[in-house]
């Protein structure tokens, strides 16, 4: 395969799904195909609605938005694009997790091959998350606070993060992650996160082995999910 690669600086945001294998051994194909066509419709509606910033790509369980280049000012698309595709998911009963990072990639001229350290950077640290969450990798934050602007203003709280505990060698001191994740809130509230009532739906019909990952993300929206009286 001879590819043109374009090499650039990029904010990348990648999601996958969580209990994609169970999926495929118990569901029908036709049923399991219908489910993702879904989730890539709405990949492809947020990326659209940016399509001078923001490109997306697909390819399992896995989902993937990334600016077309280094500029800072394709991030608050990004940004947009991302956080409402994983609340779109969310709300339809779609568990995913995610991660926004920032790096070199390189993009094939057809747009079906994606590489480089903010691609990796953006997929371990996605991985790695214990809950139905989205973060900022290091090298997201750092990016955003040299060009002077602060996570905490787009709805980020920083925070103990659960890491999956199945990982190899992993110590109990290793439990967390200090990072910025998305707190759903995009203004003042005075009603509790409307999330909440779908994650707990969600969890009654998850496998046992996940029941974790729904505590997880219920304890942190109801701690950071801003509530203003009136």
């Amino acid at each position: 395969m001879d590819q043109h690669l374009q090499t650039y600086d990029a904010w990348i945001a990648h999601f996958d799904l969580l209990g994609f294998k169970n999926k495929i051994r118990t569901l029908p194909i036709p049923v399991l195909m219908n489910e993702v066509r879904g989730i890539v419709d709405d990949l492809r509606g947020e990326a659209e609605e940016f399509a001078d910033k923001v490109e997306s790509l697909f390819y399992a369980d896995t989902f993937i938005f990334y600016s077309k280049s280094n500029e800072d000012r394709k991030y608050p698309g990004l940004l947009h694009a991302a956080t409402h595709f994983m609340q779109k998911c969310l709300t339809k009963g779609v568990a995913l997790r995610g991660a926004i990072a920032y790096g070199e990639i390189a993009v094939s001229t057809d747009k079906r091959v994606l590489l480089g350290s903010a691609f990796l950077d953006s997929h371990r640290c996605g991985e790695d998350q214990n809950w139905l969450g989205l973060i900022l990798t290091t090298t997201a934050a750092d990016r955003l606070k040299e060009i002077g602007l602060d996570p905490a203003s787009h709805g980020f709280a920083y925070v103990n993060i659960p890491k999956r505990e199945s990982l190899p060698r992993r110590k109990s001191s290793d439990a967390t992650l200090k990072a910025y994740a998305y707190t759903f809130c995009r203004g003042l509230a005075n009603f509790p996160c409307p999330l909440l009532s779908r994650i707990r739906e969600m969890q009654h019909f998850s496998p046992e082995e996940d029941t974790i990952k729904y505590d997880h993300t219920v304890q942190f929206l109801e701690k950071h999910w801003r509530m203003f009286k009136q």
